[in-house]
């Protein structure tokens, strides 16, 4: 940092104390990116999971690929969430376990606020 005084300029040499509060600030930040990567990472391993069993259940290629279509409308808002779940199959509705996974990783993506998670799921599955 430099300071003028009276026309003169110096160079200010940093406390110690302000070197090390700055390396925690990007420290901090660093590790808040790398919890944030680790977040979305888990959550696509989630949603890979949990189409695999989705697809185990419903056996038929092509409800499966509409249930993909559904969850990937439902991301992009053109359904909500009360419309969405109407719309499952009946098999994966009547299987407790897989609904109530289908619950708990759709909050993960609302509390998240990011739907892309779901939207590459459904391209990728």
């Amino acid at each position: 940092m430099k300071i003028n005084i009276i026309g003169e300029t110096f160079t200010r040499i940093p406390k110690s104390e302000e070197i090390e509060e700055k390396k925690l600030r990007i420290a901090v930040k660093d590790l808040k990116r790398v919890q944030e990567k680790s977040r979305k990472r888990m959550m696509k391993i989630e949603g890979y999971s949990f189409c695999d069993r989705v697809q185990g259940i419903l056996k038929d290629s092509d409800k499966y690929i509409e249930f993909l279509g559904q969850l990937y409308k439902y991301s992009k808002g053109v359904y909500d969430l009360t419309e969405f779940l109407n719309l499952v199959d009946d098999k994966v509705r009547e299987n407790e376990r897989l609904m109530f996974e289908l619950d708990e990783f759709l909050e993960s993506c609302e509390e998240s606020g990011d739907r892309s998670e779901l939207r590459s799921l459904c391209k990728s599955s």
